[in-house]
């Protein structure tokens, strides 16, 4: 019997060890603020809108979760000859009542940082 719970603690451990391991998907859905007056909204169906002081455009993306918070987003994957409005590889970070993300290119300082309440 206690071999049965022992066998089951250390297979409850295993499964616990891998799960944190596991990249997290943000949570991007929702409209998010952005330096320079940029607004941009996910939809949650890979759908977004980004609307400017000067201009507003509308497309999809495709998400690819990475690790430590470092993630890609392809804008408009497979449509030729569409600007992408934000950097490709951003930052997520969430503190229980505020998300932030950080849009970068090589360029530390250039980073486009958005946020949004939860």
């Amino acid at each position: 019997m206690m071999m049965k719970k022992l066998t089951g603690l250390i297979l409850l451990l295993l499964l616990a060890a891998c799960d944190v391991n596991q990249p997290k998907a943000p949570l991007l859905k929702g409209q998010w603020q952005c330096r320079s007056g940029i607004t941009i909204t996910f939809t949650g169906q890979q759908d977004y809108i980004v609307t400017s002081p000067a201009s507003e455009s509308a497309g999809v993306y495709k998400l690819t979760v990475g690790e430590n918070n470092y993630h890609r987003i392809e804008w408009n994957p497979g449509i030729a000859d569409v600007e992408a409005p934000l950097p490709t590889r951003f930052r997520y970070f969430e503190n229980g009542k505020l998300a932030r993300l950080s849009f970068y290119t090589h360029v530390v300082d250039d980073a486009v940082p958005c946020e949004r309440r939860l």
